[in-house]
């Protein structure tokens, strides 16, 4: 609706279109009815059952590895307890918990602390006393040199 006038109403519930000549719609096909209804198919929706209620805890540093063996205790809602160890993937499934909230508690970890290479103190830096006996010579080098001025 281009031209001039033309105009479009809404109202009652109708829609009219209105024009200063003949309006024309260009389209494949169009169907210009009254109101209609239509009663929409709903798909089928799963029945209700009752839900296996279960959670899955997993222990792990911060990069990510995990800490198998170790104790976890949880502590539900309803005052239910449930302790076990975790499996070698620091991993946990606990089927048939009650629902609502819960507490979860770990343990240390099991395995005997060993610092990663690169972080302990003799990595990547020379020999202590070889570095020392090294600045004990130039220091020495420099008292010559200097002629006792230093």
């Amino acid at each position: 609706m281009t031209a001039q006038g033309a105009h479009l109403e809404l109202e009652g519930g109708n829609i009219e279109l209105h024009g200063p000549g003949k309006i024309e719609f260009k389209a494949s096909m169009k169907e210009l009815t009254g109101p209609m209804s239509a009663t929409p198919s709903l798909p089928a929706l799963p029945q209700a059952a009752d839900l296996d209620n279960s959670i899955e805890i997993l222990f792990h540093y911060d990069d990510l590895a995990p800490i198998p063996g170790a104790a976890y205790k949880v502590t539900f809602e309803n005052g239910t307890v449930r302790e076990g160890k975790l499996d070698d993937k620091g991993h946990a499934l606990l089927t048939g918990t009650p629902p609502g909230e819960y507490v979860v508690e770990y343990g240390d970890d099991p395995r005997p602390w060993k610092p990663p290479e690169e972080e302990t103190p003799a990595y990547k830096k020379p020999d202590f006393k070889a570095a020392m006996d090294a600045e004990m010579e130039r220091e020495r080098k420099l008292r010559e040199q200097s002629q006792g001025w230093v």
